[in-house]
């Protein structure tokens, strides 16, 4: 030092140097002061350059550091062949009143560079001020001072809890206090004058309670008047936030005489709904079934009626009707009752030509409510198509109806298909197949065999080959069956006598060697004879036709 002396006073600067000023010296009281430098043994370009440090709160509370010269040398630029990746800087917090310190790494889940690097948290660390300083290759920056704190805050800061009827409590209102800060909030208390204001412990639960950084818990406050008139308080918290440990917050309400009794009574057969509207307390209300609502003494009240699928009728116990509005003042207990009438609706049920209704027709039912059956019933010819209303069965019950209901039963006539078939070695000559209505006619057909083929029947039993069907009632499928002409004739068919052949044919079948065909059983039968001596047939092949055959071959028939 530049001047002996004792009895001083020696400050530590935050650039390394130390102040020192006082005490005494060889001619007595000093008052001068002179700086001295204790020398940190390294060069100003290789020192970290300190220019912030922000406290970050939150549930992991951290500091946010920016400067430069913050990346130290790596464990290569030594000369080794090794490379270190520890290059990282280290952050020195100190009290300010203990010196107590603490290092802090830079957080490892987020990146870091030469000027600016997150910490890892701080949470858990005494609140308090704190020498913030940055060592790269064990060389300190200069120091800033930092605050580890709890900030404290409250939410909302001022509530109007309106008007309270005396007796009655207002909705519980909540109240946030919160923690911003970087270290644990302690709630010692909240309290408010008594009276017409009460608090209920909310989340933060009995006091005092902790709030950890980034969290918060509820205070609920409730206004119960103690007579009328306006009234004020203050709902005051105490912590210790270092910034504003006391919150005050300013809670007004008024109170009124307790409510009168309004008793609704719904009567009639329909039903509605009533919008009531006051000049006090509630200022509105809906009401859909008798019941009773508690309104302002003195306070006049309108009711309008609103009727669901019904028409409103009338009052009865109001002050003065106004239209269909009801009007009271609650200078007492009062007493209304509002009456509707269900809608009712018609459905009538009409039968279009060729047709009737069987049922009631028509019908007066209510609203939501069921009508009966009707039933469509078509004309002997004619059948059900559909109602007007695209329903199209023709039983129909209608249920929950909501309006008039006029529809119609539409018929049409019957119409049927002739279908006509050729069977093998034939054909059809006329159309098929032909659509016809109800006890019309379709148009002449005709069965025609193929050459040295014959028509034998139609399937329903009509032997002549044209036919021409009337009066139709019903789809008509028909075949016509024809049969092969094999030689064997009779004279009055104009064909060919039999020759031997087909007697031997005939004595197989009468011997049952050979089964018959149809044309064996049309040609070959003829026995026993009329008595025109013309072949009859008797339905069977049997040795009297054989000797019938052999009498023709011969001439004797």
């Amino acid at each position: 030092m530049a001047v002996t002396r004792f009895a001083h006073s020696a400050t530590l600067l935050p650039n390394g140097k130390v102040l020192v000023a006082g005490g005494g010296g060889n001619s007595g009281f000093l008052s001068s002061a002179e700086l001295y430098d204790v020398g940190l043994g390294f060069a100003d370009s290789r020192r970290p350059l300190l220019s912030g440090v922000t406290v970050t709160g939150g549930s992991s509370p951290s500091l946010t550091v920016a400067g430069t010269g913050f990346r130290s040398d790596s464990e290569g630029s030594s000369g080794r062949a090794g490379s270190s990746p520890a290059n990282y800087p280290l952050l020195q917090l100190q009290r300010v009143d203990s010196d107590q310190t603490a290092f802090i790494l830079p957080d490892p889940t987020t990146a870091w560079s030469d000027t600016s690097f997150s910490s890892a948290s701080i949470y858990g660390m005494p609140d308090g001020w704190y020498r913030a300083t940055v060592f790269a290759n064990a060389i300190p920056s200069q120091e800033q001072l930092i605050l580890i704190a709890p900030a404290f805050g409250v939410t909302p800061d001022t509530f109007d809890f309106g008007i309270v009827s005396m007796g009655t409590s207002s909705p519980p209102q909540t109240f946030t206090v919160s923690n911003s800060g970087s270290a644990d909030l302690v709630i010692n208390s909240a309290t408010v004058s008594g009276g017409s204001f009460s608090l209920g412990p909310g989340t933060c639960g009995a006091l005092p309670a902790t709030i950890a950084p980034g969290g918060s818990c509820t205070i609920t406050a409730a206004f119960t008047p103690i007579s009328t008139g306006a009234f004020a308080d203050n709902l005051v918290i105490v912590s210790n936030g270092p910034a504003t440990p006391v919150a005050n917050i300013t809670m007004n309400g008024v109170g009124v005489p307790p409510p009168l009794p309004l008793t609704i009574t719904f009567d009639g057969s329909g039903s509605g709904t009533l919008a009531i509207t006051t000049t006090g307390t509630p200022s509105s209300v809906s009401v859909t079934a008798s019941g009773s609502v508690s309104i302002s003494s003195g306070a006049q009240v309108t009711i309008n009626p609103t009727p669901i699928n019904s028409s409103f009728t009338s009052w009865i116990g109001c002050d003065s009707v106004n239209g269909n509005a009801c009007i009271v003042t609650m200078s007492s207990a009062k007493s209304v009752t509002a009456n509707f009438a269900i809608n009712s609706y018609t459905l009538t049920y009409t039968a279009g030509a060729n047709g009737t209704i069987s049922g009631s027709t028509p019908q007066t039912v209510n609203f939501g409510a069921s009508g009966t059956q009707v039933t469509a019933v078509a004309a002997p010819g004619f059948h059900f198509v559909s109602w007007s209303d695209g329903i199209t069965i023709a039983a129909r019950t209608d249920t929950n109806v909501t309006a008039n209901m006029p529809v119609t039963a539409n018929f049409a006539i019957n119409s049927y298909t002739l279908t006509y078939t050729a069977g093998a070695n034939g054909a059809i000559s006329g159309t098929t197949p032909q659509t016809v209505n109800f006890g019309g006619s379709g148009t002449q057909v005709t069965a025609v065999a193929n050459p040295g083929c014959l028509f034998v029947s139609w399937s329903d039993g009509i032997t002549n080959a044209d036919r021409t069907d009337a009066n139709v009632t019903a789809s008509i499928q028909v075949t016509a069956n024809f049969a092969i002409i094999d030689g064997i004739v009779f004279p009055d068919t104009g064909k060919t006598m039999p020759d031997i052949t087909d007697a031997l044919r005939v004595l197989k079948i009468a011997t049952g060697q050979i089964t018959p065909t149809v044309n064996d059983l049309i040609h070959a039968d003829i026995a026993p004879l009329t008595v025109s001596n013309k072949p009859k047939g008797d339905g069977a092949i049997d040795v009297y036709d054989v000797i019938g055959i052999m009498r023709m071959i011969v001439g004797l028939i």
